[in-house]
C-alpha cells in the first residue's frame, strides 16, 4: 500500500491543520508629494523656491501626487484627493487651503506674498484607505 503523503510529511499537515485561515494585512501603497513654487510670467514657468520675491508678488504652489509601486515606479493617484496646504511667517502654521487633485494627480493654489520675512509652507496628503499619507515643505523670502 502506498505510504500516505500526510504520514511522510507530517510537519507539513500539522502547520496547514492547526490554521485553519490566513491572516493577510491590506497594506497602504507609498505616497510622494512632488511639489513646486513658481511664478507664470508671459507664459514662463520659473520656479522660484529659496528665492526673494516681493510683498504683492503672487506665486503659483504646484504638487502632483504620486504612489510608489515595489520597484520604485512613480506612479500618479489621480483625482480627488484633498492636498493640505499650510502657511506660516515668524509664528506657527496654520491651514492656508485645501486643494484636491485633477485627473492628472495635478493641484495647486495661487498665493500673494502680504508679508515681508521668510515664508514657509508645508503640503500634506493624510493618506486614505488605499495610499499612506506625505509631506513636502519649501520656503520663500519676501520684500518690500
Amino acid at each position: 500500500m502506498p505510504e500516505d503523503i500526510l504520514d511522510r510529511y507530517p510537519l507539513l499537515f500539522e502547520s496547514f491543520a492547526k490554521t485553519a485561515e490566513a491572516s493577510v494585512g491590506a497594506t497602504k501603497r507609498p505616497t510622494k508629494l512632488a511639489g513646486t513654487i513658481g511664478q507664470i510670467k508671459d507664459t514662463t514657468w520659473t520656479g522660484v523656491e529659496g528665492k526673494t520675491l516681493y510683498v504683492g508678488d503672487t506665486i503659483k504652489i504646484a504638487s502632483t501626487l504620486y504612489w510608489i509601486d515595489p520597484t520604485g515606479v512613480w506612479n500618479k493617484v489621480g483625482a480627488g484627493k484633498t492636498i493640505k496646504i499650510y502657511h506660516r511667517v515668524n509664528g506657527t502654521y496654520a491651514l492656508l487651503t485645501s486643494v484636491t487633485t485633477d485627473a492628472a494627480s495635478n493641484a495647486s493654489y495661487d498665493f500673494k506674498l502680504d508679508k515681508t520675512g521668510t515664508h514657509y509652507f508645508y503640503q500634506e496628503f493624510e493618506g486614505d484607505a488605499e495610499y499612506e499619507g506625505c509631506t513636502k515643505a519649501f520656503a520663500i523670502r519676501a520684500r518690500v
